[in-house]
């Protein structure tokens, strides 16, 4: 895959814990997101429904990367500036 994120729609079959789905859950109403980050060799694939709002879904996206510390941090009132 190349760098940064793709995304797809999910087929009808449900996939993820238990590999069951609710009665309510038909195709197309699911969107897989990709995330690929080489220089911390990361790939992460991620499942959202399509009616998520954009703001929770970056927020989990966000919270499955793992977190790392950037030297020019700072100059946007990171944790580099003491």
């Amino acid at each position: 895959m190349e760098d940064g994120v793709s995304l797809s729609s999910a087929s009808g079959s449900a996939s993820g814990a238990g590999g069951s789905s609710s009665a309510s859950s038909t195709a197309g109403e699911e969107v897989v997101l990709r995330i690929n980050v080489p220089e911390l060799k990361v790939e992460k694939c991620l499942q959202f429904h399509r009616d998520d709002l954009v703001w929770d879904v970056k927020q989990q996206a966000l919270a499955a990367l793992p977190k790392v510390s950037v030297p020019w941090a700072g100059a946007w009132g990171g944790e580099g500036l003491h």
